[in-house]
């Protein structure tokens, strides 16, 4: 009933809506050849036979918007320190201008102007790029985003430092069903150079379509004939060798554009878990020592490709494929136990994707597309335990997951009356997901043998309207969307009205504050709602949980940006029905048992400020800090309960230091330290670690060779200690995580625009 009634709410916005004439606006950025925006430019537009039309001012941040509705038109753009330019165009929105600095000196005279770092436009934090990559070798647009400041890349991941929720990542505002690891990879495939910008979102509008915090990399779009190109190569040795080469092709017209990336990986990483346990079963306590090591070995390939074609204004076709093809997975796993059989495990297995994609957009505000996902995964493990000095066959476990998953999605928006805007739009996910498994018990002969499969349908569909504003001259901005959601997996069914507002207010240059509430929910995988029993050893099981429910999520967060550059956050977040998988010693049996379980809640309040740091052109740092309290509650836990919380302290600091500046050498060190902190009924340890690499630009700035060097002190997890009601446990995973990469990146671009001859027609015709 709640999603009709807003679906009915929405046929009347549109009506409305499309009733209101729509104001035709010519805005662009005015900037140096420095890339650094130019206030105080006066902007005069004229039709093409030289008649005034109206003149404004851009403003602090080089933006200026002229309402009219001539076209073709004719702009001229004049500054004192700059050289007039005149320039003919039909287009709404004409991008960046820049100016050419005038020759006239001030005797005596010099200005130095700090280029601004960052602005909060609609509430999104927008990063000057040229500013983030100055002295930096940067070959790759993952490198650029991780040097955003407030981006965490430990682990080799990247997050937004205090978001909660999670972190989500957007191509160009379009959302994928590809993984975020898989979007990883994709963004180090892809040259430095495609990045038009990049935006942090606190808390996206509901047309991105996303559930957590949002990285928004915009991609450029050629208006001119361009080639350009990128080869790869990357050597790195975590204790074991893995290689990864590939290239990427991009070529642009002025109405389309085409790109290819592919690269092929060769992995192989080495493990150990250390574990002990005071495991209590009956009246009897027992001591378990687990020695437990890893070496896993992947081929995979990935391939992207992607077509863009505009037919006119704001009106375009958009078709993305990408594919992750990996024939060979093999994984070695060996367990020491000193209560148990030690345990040898063979795993072998293949996993493939295909994602196809299609968006489209119209001039009269719609943005619409599709998505279609097909995975599959299979695994077999082959399990023997050693027992006096004999290996048995334990058993076989071949277990499978075949995805089908489509979406499809509408998105509109209008300009009303008095400066409103109206945005509404729904979308529908459907995902078949089918699992099979079958046992096969080899050391009794077939007695425990089993088959057994699933086929699970998943509907989600949500509708939204959303309204915003600008007061008080563009100073105020304000956002407020309400979502209606609709949830079905098996016989399970969950509606739910989900609000959405934000207000960011700039009162001067240089200063903006953003207050911001949202609700969502999250959905545990497909995998941890199937059931399910894989043994570790004879000691450790983990098992699958069809009961698992829809966490649901809310978030209020307060920014406040100082002088373009540093900023300080304060958020908190309650998430009821909060999942999370740990383990369970058993009071029955001598078994360890690791499932995914629904809690009652967790909450947390969170304190960030990060300072990013210049001096000179030879060294810049960028310093974050955080306080934060969790708290997680659960009355029924297996037998337990609980309802613990703990204050934890983070600090980071990003360091770069020129070494050269012909060639360009420079050094980087990130280090990081976080105190004691709590996860459910787990404490763990304080963690810290440090990076640090060189980067040489070589073949007159056309190549560029790295070298870095990732957890030295082999820190960066923590020891993770249990000592709750009878639950006793330590795990210690801080082995083989050292690694040394030897990265080397060409790029090389073809052809140049072709440069057309202009005719200066205005005085001609009637």
């Amino acid at each position: 009933m709640k999603i009709q009634m807003l679906f009915s709410l929405f046929i009347c916005l549109a009506t409305s809506g499309q009733a209101q004439q729509s104001i035709l606006v010519v805005q662009g950025q005015v900037l140096d050849a420095d890339g650094v925006s130019i206030s105080g430019v006066a902007v005069v537009m004229q039709t093409m036979d030289s008649v005034f039309v109206d003149a404004v001012v851009s403003d602090a941040d080089g933006y200026f918007h002229v309402e009219s509705s001539v076209r073709p038109y004719r702009l001229i753009m004049q500054h004192i320190a700059y050289k007039p330019l005149y320039m003919e165009s039909s287009k709404d929105d004409i991008g960046t201008v820049i100016l050419e600095e005038s020759m006239n000196e001030l005797n005596g005279v010099t200005v130095t102007a700090e280029r601004p770092l960052m602005r909060v436009d609609n509430g999104k934090l927008s990063y000057d790029l040229k500013a983030i990559a100055q002295n930096k070798l940067i070959d790759n647009a993952f490198d650029l985003v991780k040097e955003l400041p407030g981006i965490s890349s430990e682990g080799n991941s990247l997050r937004i430092i205090g978001a909660m929720g999670g972190t989500d990542m957007l191509i160009s505002e379009k959302k994928s069903n590809m993984s975020f690891e898989q979007l990883l990879e994709y963004l180090r495939s892809l040259p430095a150079d495609r990045v038009e910008k990049i935006e942090l979102v606190y808390n996206p509008p509901p047309e991105w379509h996303v559930k957590g915090s949002a990285i928004n990399v915009v991609l450029k779009k050629e208006d001119k004939y361009t080639l350009q190109g990128q080869l790869q190569g990357r050597y790195t040795s975590r204790y074991a060798n893995s290689y990864m080469a590939g290239g990427s092709l991009f070529l642009a017209t002025p109405n389309t554009s085409f790109d290819l990336i592919y690269n092929c990986n060769d992995e192989s990483a080495k493990g150990r878990n250390r574990q002990y346990t005071k495991h209590t079963a009956g009246n009897r306590a027992y001591d378990v020592e687990s020695d437990i090591r890893n070496k896993d070995e992947s081929r995979y390939h990935n391939l992207y490709l992607s077509l863009n074609h505009d037919f006119a204004e704001k009106n375009s076709l958009d078709i993305l494929y990408a594919g992750t093809f990996s024939p060979q997975k093999n994984g070695r796993i060996t367990s020491a136990n000193n209560l148990f059989s030690d345990a040898y495990s063979e795993n072998k297995g293949d996993e493939y994707m295909h994602d196809v994609s299609l968006t489209c957009t119209a001039p009269f505000g719609l943005k619409a597309g599709g998505e279609y996902t097909r995975f599959r995964s299979a695994s077999l493990q082959a399990m023997q335990y050693i027992r006096d000095e004999t290996t048995v066959n334990a058993f076989a476990y071949d277990i499978s997951q075949r995805i089908n998953r489509a979406n499809v999605y509408a998105d509109m928006a209008h300009s009303l009356a008095h400066g409103w805007q109206l945005s509404y739009g729904a979308r529908y996910d459907y995902t078949e997901n089918t699992n099979a498994q079958s046992y096969e018990d080899r050391e009794n002969k077939g007695e425990g043998s089993y088959d057994q499969s699933s086929v699970t349908g998943e509907s989600i569909a949500n509708a939204y309207a959303g309204l915003k504003k600008t007061f008080f001259d563009g100073k105020l901005q304000a956002n407020a969307s309400l979502t209606g959601e609709w949830y079905k997996i098996n016989d399970y069914k969950k509606n739910a009205l989900l609000p959405n507002v934000s207000l960011t207010y700039a009162p001067v240059t240089g200063h903006a504050v953003q207050a911001a509430y949202r609700t969502r929910r999250a959905y545990p995988s497909y995998w941890q709602r199937q059931e399910y029993t894989i043994c570790h050893d004879e000691y450790t099981v983990a098992v699958g949980n069809p009961a698992l429910r829809p966490a649901r999520y809310s978030f209020v967060n307060l920014l406040y940006i100082l002088r373009s550059k540093y900023m300080l956050r304060a958020s908190y977040y309650k998430v009821n029905d909060f999942v999370i998988g740990q383990s369970y010693q058993s009071p029955d049996e001598l078994k360890l048992i690791k499932k995914t379980v629904n809690t009652d809640f967790t909450t947390a309040i969170d304190f960030t400020v990060v300072i990013p740091l210049k001096f000179g052109r030879v060294f810049t740092a960028d310093l974050t800090g955080s306080v934060f309290n969790e708290r997680y509650k659960s009355q029924d836990w297996f037998d337990l309960s609980y309802d613990r919380n703990k204050w934890t302290g983070f600090i980071s600091a990003n360091n770069t230091l020129t070494l050269s500046a012909n060639p360009l050498i420079t050094l980087n060190v990130r280090a990081a330290y976080k105190t004691p902190s709590i996860q459910g009924i787990w404490d763990l340890d304080e963690m810290w670690s440090v990076n640090a690499g060189m980067k040489w630009e070589i073949v007159k700035g056309k190549a560029i060779l790295n070298f870095q060097c990732n957890d030295i002190f082999e820190s960066q997890y923590p020891v993770i200690k249990v000592r709750y009601g009878n639950q006793y446990q330590d795990m210690d995973i801080r082995y083989y995580l050292r690694n040394f990469l030897l990265g080397f990146t060409c790029s090389f671009k073809g052809y140049k625009d072709r440069q057309t001859k202009t005719v200066d027609t205005s005085r001609y015709g009637l």
